[in-house]
């Protein structure tokens, strides 16, 4: 199963009462993730997507890459997730305490860290060279529960649009 360890950042919660968490630090490693299809219930819908909160994330072949996120809604949307350390091995954004705790992320005495899953939403293109992830607005999950969050990072040097390979 995926788990990141998370450095929990200290910050208040948002104003806005929106589908999003605004945030303002991962660190650790990830592990590979779970080859077995799990049930997640967003806490709050992803951005563009109101009203759905149930989805299967599964894995899409045997690779364990690729991964597909899709709504128990009938006719809802399907999505392509991918681990950011598969592209981009240095992504180590800065997550608030609230979405840690929005999740019910207990953070490990020791290190203050707490343990989630963290996947990046494809954009697929003609070819391998015009797929994007959104690297600014991670899905984090709470493996224990199912629990998920999409984060908006205010960091600008995540874009919605980053190249998976760079040319």
């Amino acid at each position: 199963m995926t788990s990141i360890a998370i450095a929990v950042a200290d910050a208040t919660p948002p104003q806005e009462s929106h589908a999003l968490v605004s945030a303002p630090s991962i660190s650790g490693s990830v592990t590979q993730p779970t080859t077995a299809a799990q049930e997640l219930n967003f806490v709050r819908p992803l951005a563009g997507l109101p009203g759905l909160s149930k989805f299967v994330l599964a894995p899409f072949d045997h690779t364990g890459v690729l991964f597909t996120l899709t709504s128990l809604t009938v006719g809802g949307p399907q999505l392509f997730v991918v681990t950011p350390e598969t592209f981009f091995p240095t992504f180590s954004p800065k997550i608030s305490g609230a979405a840690t705790t929005d999740l019910g992320l207990p953070c490990a005495p020791a290190t203050g860290e707490a343990q989630a899953q963290m996947f990046v939403v494809l954009t697929l293109g003609d070819n391998l060279a015009e797929h994007t992830a959104n690297l600014s607005a991670p899905i984090l999950v709470n493996p224990g529960t199912g629990n998920c969050i999409q984060v908006v990072l205010e960091d600008e040097q995540y874009s919605v649009r980053t190249p998976l390979m760079v040319s």
